[in-house]
């Protein structure tokens, strides 16, 4: 224990003597956990009365401690392992494990942000440091390892966020990502593919030491949690220096020779000849290459005089734009393109060329759809090749990948930076109102119809093309993804009127529809009213109350927007209908039409609405359950599955599936199939012939795992977070939705 108190001491003395050495830099201070920059989105570090302040909550996050703020007592509490801080605001003293620690300055907001003195992060979870004053550089090691702590991402299959760190001498090897603000870790293994690109360029195959901190990269995971691809999306901006500048937000701005202008964060690390340096040591004229973050442009990484094979952040492979991809001994890929840049429908034509060595055999995949497809070489080294897309199939964002060999020699895998989506089933039109064949006795009456297009691309609104009576009046409606309405501007003469509606999805697959209704001058409804509040929103749990004043002895409904169709009225007292909607979560229309329809005894139909649309935001439908097939049950291939939802809800279930198929590199969002089925009143649900067979695409089943995912889906197309399983080899695993 003594020993330990003496280390500590020291620690702390050597930290202290940091201070004064830091206060002398005017440079940003950058600050490094374990090797890997932290990125603070807000207030950066600082110097306060000759002490360094940092931001507490980046930098014990970036240590793997949890990190939360009681708003009431306005303390900060963070916990990793068995260590325990709580850390008052405005106080100079702080609790570490239940003992008190003292404060050279308090921890204080600023910006929002709460900041502590360094040497505090020593004292509370133990933390060597070591201040590198020629680039003004806080590096921080931890006592003890915590990456194989940071939990995985969270759900199945494809992650997105931004790299904090690649572990390579863990076991297995490690990237760490930071994922809608947590700290995450996604393990490797012998085959994770990884892919590079720059903004609108293809991927290309690359080594793992490509992928840098700071990067956005999507990772498809297998089964197993591991990562079967990598995929890292940055830009560059290289060129000779004019002029490093700093803006009123204090931020490092280079400006080129060429005009060009990156400004960079806070934390970016500049290197040369492997070394890190500071921006005040790079000189006019000297070559740069910046990597930038395609979000918001921002430089995250500067090399100077970068030279192929030194430490640069686009690793190994480092050329300029155009200038292709180095030819190596065997074949190589310098592009791939197809002409799929939006969704495609059935019969459409996809067209691919690839250029790179000649005389080899050019193939391209879309994994989930087809493979092996052929392309001629047109001219020496242009390939070229057509798919054209089938009626069964129907994919979201599926890769396309050029392949090419020349003997046994196969050059890396080009994904082309496009991906694919087919859609070939068109949208629909429903709900109709007047209701078809009805009679209104309104000579200005309330038209409209709901829209939708269940697991398609979706409505295009602009797409959508109304006449009445042959008269285009598209112009005088609301149009909205999910229905349209509008009124006559001038008073309908009494008889009947025809309605034409023409609507396409973003695939361009086109609907027609066409409904006939009377306008009469009889008056069998007097009166439409309803309890609903105007001028707000309403949310789950609410009751709607509606009243109708017609004919006594009738019959009458009403419905709501896309809803709630034709829910029956009671006749409370002679000629006074009424009925009521309680609104269920998933529930969400803007400006949703309220229409009754009234059937006199005679037999006569009419329907009337309320002068004003309605407003409902009752947030995402209540997630369904799985309840078989069992954990670890037997699948035949023409599965059933069933569970619970919400009483009457419409459950959509939907197989996806990720190939194998490249030898296990490639994962795949491919879709093979989806079923919209409808739970009974106790919200009992089946869906039945869930087809698992894909033999037809790729060598063998067990080298296909398959995703079935039931999501409750309100009237107006809202989906709920879905519940899963998991199929590999004839082997059912579930994964439900909290």
């Amino acid at each position: 224990m003594q020993n330990y108190n003496t280390q500590r001491t020291a620690l702390l003395a050597a930290v202290a003597v940091m201070m004064g050495a830091m206060a002398a830099s005017a440079d940003p201070i950058r600050v490094n956990v374990n090797g890997t920059p932290v990125n603070f989105a807000g207030t950066a570090p600082t110097e306060v009365n000759g002490s360094v302040l940092v931001p507490l909550r980046g930098v014990f996050e970036a240590m793997g401690a949890s990190v939360s703020y009681n708003a009431d007592s306005k303390t900060i509490n963070a916990t990793k392992g068995s260590s325990y801080v709580v850390l008052p605001l405005g106080s100079t003293s702080a609790t570490v494990n239940g003992q008190t620690q003292t404060l050279s300055q308090p921890a204080r907001a600023v910006n929002g942000t709460t900041l502590v003195p360094l040497r505090f992060v020593a004292q509370a979870l133990g933390g060597y440091v070591d201040w590198q004053a020629a680039s003004s550089t806080v590096q921080i090691q931890t006592q003890d390892p915590h990456l194989a702590a940071l939990p995985a991402p969270p759900g199945h299959g494809a992650v997105t966020g931004q790299v904090t760190g690649v572990v390579t001498n863990a076991d297995p090897p490690l990237i760490t990502l930071r994922v809608n603000g947590d700290n995450t870790a996604v393990p490797l293994n012998s085959s994770t593919l990884i892919l590079r690109s720059e903004p609108g360029q293809p991927g290309v195959q690359s080594p793992l030491s490509e992928i840098r901190a700071g990067d956005q990269v999507t990772v498809q995971r297998a089964s197993d949690g591991s990562a079967q691809s990598i995929i890292a999306t940055y830009g560059q901006v290289h060129g000779t220096v004019k002029s490093i500048g700093r803006l009123a937000d204090g931020s490092r701005v280079i400006t080129l020779n060429d005009g060009t202008t990156v400004q960079l964060e806070q934390n970016a690390p500049v290197t040369m000849n492997g070394r890190t340096i500071t921006l005040k040591e790079v000189m006019p004229d000297e070559h740069v290459l910046v990597r930038t973050n395609p979000s918001n442009s921002l430089g995250y990484a500067v090399v100077v005089n970068p030279e192929h094979g030194q430490n640069q952040p686009v690793g190994d492979n480092n050329f300029p734009p155009g200038a292709g991809y180095p030819v190596g001994s065997g074949p190589q890929i310098t592009s791939f393109t197809h002409n799929g840049g939006r969704e495609m429908r059935m019969g459409g034509v996809l067209h691919a060329e690839m250029r790179g060595t000649p005389g080899g055999t050019a193939t391209f995949d879309i994994p989930g759809v087809a493979s092996g497809i052929p392309l001629a070489e047109t001219s020496p080294g242009h390939y070229t090749g057509d798919y054209k897309i089938p009626s069964d199939i129907a994919v979201s964002g599926a890769a396309v990948i050029g392949k090419l060999t020349q003997g046994d020699k196969t050059a890396p895998l080009l994904q082309a930076s496009q991906t694919l989506s087919v859609d070939s089933t068109p949208p629909k039109i429903g709900a109709y109102s007047p209701s078809r064949s009805a009679t209104v006795e309104n000579d200005r009456p309330l038209i409209y119809a709901t829209l939708s297009d269940a697991s398609g691309t979706g409505v295009d609104p602009n797409s959508v093309r109304i006449t009445l009576d042959g008269k285009d009046v598209t112009s005088d409606a609301t149009i909205t993804p999910s229905f349209f309405n509008f009124k006559p501007q001038q008073a309908l003469a009494p008889g009947q009127h025809e309605v034409r509606v023409r609507v396409a999805d973003q695939a361009g697959n086109i609907q027609n529809a066409e409904w006939p209704f009377v306008v009469s001058d009889e008056r069998l409804i007097s009166a439409f009213d309803s309890s609903v509040p105007g001028g707000q929103a309403i949310d789950a749990g609410s009751k709607l109350q509606f009243k109708l004043a017609a004919k006594p002895g009738g019959r009458a409904s009403f419905s709501i927007g896309s809803l709630a169709k034709d829910l029956p009225m009671t006749e409370s007292s002679p000629g006074v209908y009424v009925g009521s909607y309680t609104v269920a979560r998933g529930d969400n229309l803007k400006d949703a039409p309220v229409t009754a329809k009234f059937v006199d005894g005679a037999g006569r139909t009419v329907t009337k609405a309320l002068a004003t649309g309605i407003d409902i935001a009752a947030g995402a439908p209540v997630t369904p359950t799985i309840l078989t097939p069992a954990d670890g049950g037997d699948v035949p291939k023409n599965m059933t599955v069933s569970g619970k939802a919400s009483p009457n809800a419409t459950v959509r279930v939907k197989v996806d599936y990720t190939s194998k198929a490249l030898g296990g590199l490639f994962g795949v969002n491919g879709s093979a199939g989806t079923k919209d089925v409808t739970a009974d009143a106790h919200g009992n649900w089946t869906a039945s012939d869930l087809t698992l067979q894909t033999n037809s695409l790729f060598t063998s089943d067990r080298d296909t795992t398959f995703t079935v995912s039931a999501t409750s889906v309100s009237p107006n197309g809202d989906e709920s977070q879905p519940a899963t399983i998991t199929v590999q080899g004839g082997k059912a695993y579930a994964h439900r939705a909290n």
